[in-house]
């Protein structure tokens, strides 16, 4: 047994004097004093649940949104049941939360998918939905919607190349569903599709919200909806019964491959549909 520390300090002149397993036990004491000093300190700090929103959030105002998007104007109709469908099918599958909608050609129905099955998401209050309008050659969502061209993404992504600092805009269409909209239309947004930014963009989607509707590019006319896929956890192909050609279909689901696509989903003339 080593020697007890003398309670008198003034009487020890040579630290080497004071037994190794004293001074270990001092050492300890001292760390644990610094530990309940600090434990004080934050626990008197403002509590920090979250890091800051890279968001800017903008009211829409009153929406006026087309007759195609029923979930919007009449939730009770039996088309918005069946976008409710489309909802529950995702989610007994891989429940995927960053969520695809393209077509092999334009004027087949993916923006009126897109938008409902955005509502259909937001319908659980808890969760909080943003509806992504990435096709920057013709984008669509906005006016469908019945709102004013606000900004354009494109815009937003060469803000975010020349300074990583700058917050994303959204417009708050209902108090859980936020939207980002294309606005102007681009000739040529490949460069910006294959950038850096939309990594990020996606990376702070995924992070704040706990689902993404994407309003991707018609497959066959651009390049642009395979950059972005691989951001994605799940695609849904949409076709439209008497209009959509069979080869081109057939094509777009060859693209896309079996790893994120998550079904064909065909439209009928009513605004029915069903998956394949």
């Amino acid at each position: 047994m080593g020697l007890p520390l003398s309670r008198n300090h003034d009487d020890i002149k040579d630290k080497d004097l004071v037994p190794a397993e004293a001074r270990a036990a001092a050492v300890r004491h001292e760390l644990q004093r610094r530990r309940r000093s600090e434990t004080a300190e934050y626990a008197s700090a403002p509590l920090q649940l979250e890091e800051a929103s890279p968001f800017t959030i903008k009211e829409a105002g009153k929406l006026t949104p087309h007759r195609s998007i029923c979930l919007a104007l009449r939730p009770d109709c039996k088309a918005a049941q069946q976008y409710r469908l489309l909802h529950y099918k995702l989610k007994e599958g891989a429940n995927p939360r960053l969520i695809g909608v393209t077509s092999a050609a334009p004027q087949e129905g993916k923006t009126t998918v897109s938008g409902n099955l955005a509502f259909a998401l937001a319908e659980n209050q808890q969760a909080k939905v943003a509806l992504v309008d990435l096709n920057l050659r013709s984008p669509a969502m906005a006016r469908r919607l019945g709102l004013s061209l606000f900004g354009t993404l494109g815009d937003q992504l060469r803000l975010k190349q020349r300074r990583t600092s700058s917050r994303w805009e959204v417009l708050r269409l209902r108090g859980n569903l936020h939207l980002m909209a294309g606005g102007e239309p681009l000739d040529n947004p490949s460069p910006l599709l294959n950038s850096d930014q939309v990594g990020i963009l996606f990376d702070d989607l995924a992070a704040h919200y706990d689902y993404v509707v994407v309003d991707l590019p018609a497959i066959l006319i651009a390049a642009d909806t395979g950059s972005i896929q691989d951001y994605l956890d799940a695609l849904v192909l949409v076709c439209r019964a008497g209009f959509s050609r069979q080869a081109n279909i057939s094509e777009a689901a060859q693209r896309l491959g079996d790893r994120r696509l998550s079904g064909v989903l065909m439209l009928d003339v009513d605004g029915r549909f069903v998956v394949q």
